[in-house]
């Protein structure tokens, strides 16, 4: 069987990545959130939480809403969810801090979802609002994926690319390999670099 491995290793399934500044003008674009329908005001915060934090969606699906910690500028959320990347030790957090732009602000955006859903008895953060239960992953994926192809990204990529997307835009920026794996919760450096990192991409994207 390590044979076989080895004379077949896993391959990345994307061999480019895109650049999170054409997802980030998209959003930037999108009116204020007093402006936004129910609907819009759901989907672009699921969106700028993914964005912001470049976590699993299977993540997102479990974060709770009476776990949300906030300060004067900052929402923190334990992430309870247990996963092979982490099946022991405290929870991971993320943490999102306020954006100067009201549009690109996570902060903001969960802050008014949680005030639009309120009402709700479901512990989880995204829930389905007519009925109440919780949303599922396959639904933040589908969302996610629909806002990526409306900001002019490829239907090729799915709601999992950005995390790759997120990870190569953090090492261009400078941020190292081991910051990024204790960040976004990886395991192994070499997964990181082999399947996610796409610096070359990135740069042709910003060049061109």
């Amino acid at each position: 069987m390590n044979g076989l491995f080895r004379k077949n290793p896993p391959k990345p399934k994307y061999a480019t990545t895109w650049n999170t500044d054409t997802l980030r003008e998209y959003l930037a674009n999108r009116p204020k959130i007093a402006l936004l329908e129910p609907e819009e005001l759901e989907r672009k915060t699921i969106i700028l939480l993914a964005l912001c934090s470049g976590r699993r969606v299977s993540e997102l699906t479990n974060l709770n809403r009476d776990d949300i910690l906030e300060t004067e500028s900052m929402i923190s959320i334990p992430i309870n969810y247990r996963n092979k990347n982490r099946s022991k030790g405290a929870p991971h957090m993320i943490h999102l801090a306020q954006a100067e732009e009201e549009t690109l602000c996570p902060v903001k955006h969960i802050n008014a979802y949680l005030n639009l859903t309120k009402e709700t008895k479901c512990e989880k953060l995204f829930i389905n609002r007519k009925t109440g239960s919780p949303l599922s992953s396959a639904t933040l994926a589908r969302w996610i994926k629909e806002q990526l192809s409306a900001a002019g990204i490829s239907s090729n990529f799915s709601a999992h690319s950005i995390r790759g997307a997120v990870a190569t835009k953090a090492t261009f920026k400078g941020m190292s390999v081991d910051s990024l794996m204790k960040q976004l919760n990886w395991r192994s450096k070499r997964t990181v670099e082999r399947f996610y990192l796409r610096p070359e991409a990135l740069q042709e994207s910003i060049l061109l």
